[in-house]
């Protein structure tokens, strides 16, 4: 048991708790309350305060670790609600694809949703198999949705299955593609 706050009371021998009550003598070792050394003898029981400063003695490094936190947080609060990644949706519509071995013509339709900054101007590259077939441009203002409806013809040398591919470039440099197959009169 401590007797006070800074100082420990040990038996010498076995490591025991002192019986309530019974004195100090040679076998007892009083040991620092901190750190488990020795105290000396005759010396002054000290009490120190505990310090209460946040990091202590070193004002200049809570300021420098509160001044990170704040921009850190000013930085990543900035990225969240500014910082948007462009993108735009590109997609054919499956029920909208229509082929006639007879015409050799197939028709389809498709979509483009822009979620770029302002309006972009999109570039359209259509292939039957490696052949490219027409281009388009089209100019969407963020938010916007166009939807247009092709029809191309398939080349007559050409074998099924066939890959119909449509290529969309914006004027920021992305690309994006999708495509479907002619397979036996079916599109898949």
């Amino acid at each position: 048991m401590a007797r006070d706050d800074d100082v420990l009371d040990l038996w010498d021998i076995d490591g025991k708790e002192r019986p309530k009550g019974r004195p100090p003598d040679e076998k007892w070792l009083q040991l620092w309350d901190v750190g488990g050394e020795e105290r000396p003898e005759g010396h002054p029981k000290e009490r120190k305060p505990p310090d209460r400063k946040w990091l202590g003695p070193y004002p200049k490094l809570r300021t420098a670790v509160i001044v990170s936190v704040v921009i850190g947080i000013a930085v990543t609060s900035y990225l969240i609600i500014r910082m948007d990644e462009p993108y735009a949706s590109f997609y054919i519509f499956p029920d909208s694809i229509n082929y006639s071995a007879a015409d050799s013509m197939v028709s389809f339709s498709y979509g483009i949703f822009s979620h770029e900054g302002g309006v972009t101007t999109y570039s359209l590259n259509i292939y039957a198999g490696d052949q490219l077939e027409r281009t388009d441009q089209h100019e969407l203002a963020r938010g916007e949705t166009g939807e247009y409806h092709e029809a191309i013809p398939v080349p007559a040398d050409a074998l099924l299955p066939l890959k119909v591919s449509l290529q969309l470039s914006s004027d920021r440099g992305d690309t994006e593609e999708t495509h479907f197959w002619l397979r036996n009169s079916s599109p898949t």
